[in-house]
């Protein structure tokens, strides 16, 4: 494909047809876009290794929790988490037309917060293992697709770009099994840790992010305003 139909982004095609590409918050000369790009790549980072281990370590954690739940019970869960989690994303698909994706990013962390106390206090009891799970699934379920379309809102995905978060969303990951293969049938309680660990940054990032955005953009009114340019303002400045 190479050699027959070599891939050309959208940025190729614009500059050969002389057309404009709106420009975005971080793309503007006076933003911080060289520390914007890292806060997303390591927000991203952290989320994936949550999301990780709850793909990955479910099955497992349920075997060694008080209750000692047999292989087949966990993997019966786990299959009605993986069945949440899909339902969940074609729930979203219509939800992100109407809603901002940082807003959506919100309220599923405020889900997967409920859900980890719900399993950490339900561990003695299946039907709370069952609530604690499946919510645990649904809030997992949009927000890696979320997050890469926050980031669009302000950052044109150029292929570097694009390669770095890529690299971002894998490079803490690889070392999960690490970290739990060794200890979790020991000390059952390091899913819930290494879960909430990651979310808690994620979130503290995630706040960050959206402070800087503010911040941003406000400066660049202030800048517009300042300079008598109202009407350039209103048709470039991206809104929060």
């Amino acid at each position: 494909m190479f050699l027959a139909k070599r891939y050309r982004n959208n940025l190729e095609i614009l500059k050969e047809n002389n057309n404009c590409l709106e420009t975005k918050l971080f793309d503007r000369k006076s933003s911080p876009r060289v520390l914007s790009i890292v806060l997303f790549s390591v927000f991203l980072a952290f989320y994936c290794v949550s999301e990780s281990v709850y793909l990955n370590f479910s099955a497992t954690y349920f075997q060694y929790i008080p209750l000692k739940l047999t292989a087949s019970k966990s993997a019966e869960i786990v299959s009605a988490m993986a069945t949440s989690y899909t339902i969940g994303r074609g729930i979203s698909v219509l939800i992100a037309i109407k809603i901002k994706p940082q807003l959506m990013i919100g309220y599923h962390f405020v889900i997967l917060i409920t859900s980890i106390i719900i399993l950490f206090f339900g561990q003695n009891s299946i039907t709370l293992i069952w609530i604690g799970s499946l919510t645990l699934s649904f809030g997992f379920s949009p927000v890696n697709p979320a997050i890469f379309s926050f980031i669009s809102r302000y950052l044109i995905i150029t292929d570097r770009i694009g390669t770095i978060l890529v690299f971002s969303s894998t490079s803490i990951t690889i070392f999960a099994p690490l970290v739990l293969g060794p200890y979790i049938e020991k000390f059952s309680p390091i899913y819930i840790i290494t879960i909430v660990t990651n979310i808690s940054i994620s979130i503290l990032l995630f706040i960050i992010i959206l402070y800087i955005i503010r911040k941003t953009n406000k400066n660049y009114l202030n800048f517009v305003i300042n300079n008598n340019n109202y009407d350039f303002q209103l048709e470039n400045t991206t809104k929060f």
